[in-house]
């Protein structure tokens, strides 16, 4: 399996699972920093339809693409700071791990972990499937609708 992964973002853990609930956690994975992307094998090849699952990291940056940080002045005058994203092309790699090609449209859900202090509020272009509270943090926990699946001709069924 290959799939795209930029410097910035940090893979903690990598796990495929069949169907029936069987998983491995012994991968090869081998990262090409030039071409931004990592391959992960097994140790043998499976007869079945598996997922990857991807445990990872990112930390806010200033940098214009993937996920960033930026700030404006209301009309009231007060700065405000946001987090937004760019990932236009090749640039949802620089957020987290995926197919990242204009050609490929997943089908996403997205959890976001919002401090539920000083009116911080989360925002996207898909709507929640809910809102609540993370277990054992104040935080807030929202889940956003997955987003629009794959065309039929690049169904990987």
């Amino acid at each position: 399996m290959l799939f795209h992964v930029a410097p910035e973002v940090t893979v903690d853990a990598l796990e495929v699972c069949a169907p029936g609930g069987q998983c491995w956690s012994d991968l090869d994975a081998v990262y090409h920093e030039e071409w931004s992307q990592m391959k992960v094998s097994l140790a043998e090849p499976l007869d079945t339809v598996v997922t990857l699952r991807v445990a990872f990291h990112y930390y806010l940056r200033d940098k214009l693409t993937g996920l960033y940080h930026s700030r404006f002045v209301g009309t009231d005058g007060v700065e405000h700071h946001i987090a937004t994203t760019q990932h236009e092309a090749v640039s949802a790699r620089e957020t987290f791990p995926c197919w990242d090609e204009p050609l490929f449209k997943a089908s996403f859900k997205l959890s976001l972990h919002v401090p539920d202090v000083n009116g911080v509020v989360a925002l996207a272009n898909m709507p929640a499937t809910g809102v609540g509270p993370v277990p054992a943090r104040g935080d807030v926990d929202q889940t956003l609708r997955a987003g629009r699946a794959l065309p039929e001709a690049m169904s990987p069924e």
